[in-house]
This record gives structure tokens, C-alpha cells and sequence, in this order.
């Protein structure tokens, strides 16, 4: 899809519940122009852009229960491609992002723009120096709220996948 206009999400719901892994996830392409953060923070309804930008209105990862992982990615051109797309998530009537059952969001280098305990907060924004996870209890006050989120280099991944084979192919023996 192309024309942000045509697309109406930003009042339902897109649950990611399904069983992702990390060798094998599930996938999210974004498409929203990356227009920054909405001028006023504590505004939900304010989404960059005059036409709802290809906003979600909640993105919710995972299920109590069965963890999962979802992988942001920018691969077609959604009409905005000025420069790299982002993920708009205003909420409506409470968080526009939730991350249960110990899963994890994988933004990579896609902007993501969540609207969390009552302010717009810039998602890539809060990894400093080596951090490439964050707990989403860091970032909300919903005590259902026991997910990750993550930036990780590519590398990284794959070494932690050839581990965790390694360690249960010993498991078994």
C-alpha cells in the first residue's frame, strides 16, 4: 500500500502474537514518513503528517504465556521514501505499544514513535553507548509490561542463535 490515506489503523489494534524467534521472526514493514516527534508530546492524536501517516493505532508483541519476536523492516517504498519510513503508534485511551510474555521488538534502525504513559517518546532515543535491549518496564508503568525491545547488530543475533542450538543440542544428549 502507498497511499497513507487509504490506510485507517490508527483506532485498531495489530497483535504480532504469533511464535517469532529470533533465526525466524515475524516481520513488520513500516511506513510512515519520519517526520519526528508530534510539537506536542502529551497529544495522542497528533501524528506527524495531515493524513494519519500510516499510524498504528496499538502495536501489541507477544501474548501471555507464548513469547515472540517481531522485527521492524523498511523494504518497499510506501510513497514516503524522502529518506528512511518510521513507525507511528499513538494509542487511544492508553499506550500505543505493549510487549508481553518476555518478547521482543526489534526496531533495527527504524525510528519508532510510541506514545507511553501519557507522552510521545522517540523509541531509538533511549539507547546509550552499547545498550541494545531495554525492558519496556523501563519505559511504562503497565505492570503487564515484560518485554524487551531491541537494536541489535546483526552479528550479535546470529551468535546468540548458534548458541542457544549449541546449548540445546547439548541439552539432549
Amino acid at each position: 500500500m502507498s497511499d497513507e490515506t487509504a490506510f485507517h489503523r490508527t483506532a485498531g489494534i495489530l497483535a504480532m502474537d504469533g511464535a517469532g524467534t529470533v533465526a525466524h521472526p515475524q516481520f513488520l514493514e513500516v511506513g510512515g514518513e519520519d517526520l519526528g516527534l508530534p510539537a506536542d508530546l502529551a497529544d495522542p492524536a497528533v501524528i506527524p503528517g495531515d493524513n494519519g501517516n500510516f499510524a498504528l493505532g496499538q502495536l501489541l508483541v507477544g501474548q501471555e504465556g507464548q513469547a515472540t519476536v517481531v522485527s521492524l523492516l523498511d523494504a518497499i517504498d510506501n510513497g514516503n521514501r524522502k529518506g528512511l519510513e518510521a513507525l507511528y503508534l499513538p494509542g487511544f485511551g492508553g499506550d500505543g505499544l505493549q510487549i508481553l510474555g518476555g518478547s521482543t521488538l526489534v526496531i533495527n534502525a527504524i525510528r519508532v514513535y510510541a506514545f507511553l504513559d501519557d507522552q510521545w517518546l522517540c523509541l531509538n532515543g533511549r539507547f546509550t553507548g552499547d545498550v541494545a535491549r531495554i525492558s519496556m518496564s523501563s519505559l511504562t508503568d503497565n505492570p503487564a509490561a515484560n518485554g524487551f525491545i531491541a537494536i541489535p547488530e546483526p552479528a550479535t543475533w546470529s551468535l546468540l542463535a548458534l548458541a542457544g542450538m549449541a546449548f540445546l543440542r547439548r541439552r539432549r544428549s
